[in-house]
């Protein structure tokens, strides 16, 4: 009965061999990981029993590898002079860690640590850190417990140590009850977005403290 159907070629860009060659209807499942990132397009090619051919064209966008997120320039940009960056790197296809990428030597996000940022954004929508920071230093204030003196550290990899201690302090000020966030754990410890939106709360936390220590420029 094949003989009698029309047969399907899949070619992808210039390709002279297909991919596939497959007789309609049929489920085919589409591999581009083996595909570089960029713009590509399939083409498919039917050919029927009396030999007329029909050819369609689909262009698509790979991007099976790991997104870039850069802050402090922007496409386009007018710029001068030194620029701070603030450059994170993820690969979506691994969800048991993370990696942060700044000025120093990229570094797993702990698995504890992954866990107290998580549990600020089940409870919570996003807030600006800033407010963040001010209920947490008030609480702290009501405790008579003063633990955020001042902004200024001796070098970066203090500062980001800092950054991560006020995103930790905020949570505890949102969720005050040990307990309950113990038991929130084991529910978003292997959440990808979750992670990726927690870590980019320390990002800003650590755009604030660089600013404060003027990025840690030494006078000439």
């Amino acid at each position: 009965m094949e003989e009698y159907k029309s047969k399907i070629k899949l070619f992808v860009d210039d390709e002279q061999q297909p991919i596939a060659e497959l007789v309609p209807p049929v489920q085919f499942d589409f591999d581009t990981s083996k595909l570089t990132d960029g713009e590509h397009t399939l083409k498919l090619i039917s050919k029927s029993p009396t030999g007329r051919e029909g050819i369609r064209k689909i262009k698509f966008i790979v991007k099976n590898g790991p997104a870039i997120s850069v802050e402090g320039l922007s496409d386009n940009g007018v710029v001068d002079g030194v620029i701070p960056l603030m450059i994170n790197a993820y690969d979506k296809g691994n969800q048991k860690k993370f990696l942060i990428e700044g000025s120093e030597t990229p570094q797993s996000i702990l698995s504890w640590l992954w866990i107290l940022l998580i549990a600020f954004w089940v409870g919570q929508h996003f807030i600006s850190s800033q407010i963040l920071v001010c209920n947490s230093i008030k609480i702290e204030m009501a405790n008579k417990e003063i633990w955020l003196e001042t902004l200024i550290t001796d070098t970066p990899q203090e500062g980001r140590e800092l950054a991560i201690k006020m995103a930790r302090k905020s949570i505890a000020a949102i969720q005050t009850d040990a307990e309950t966030r113990e038991k929130l754990r084991s529910d978003y410890a292997n959440d990808t977005a979750q992670l990726i939106a927690s870590a980019n709360v320390i990002a800003i936390e650590f755009q604030t403290i660089a600013a404060a220590n003027n990025y840690w420029k030494t006078e000439k």
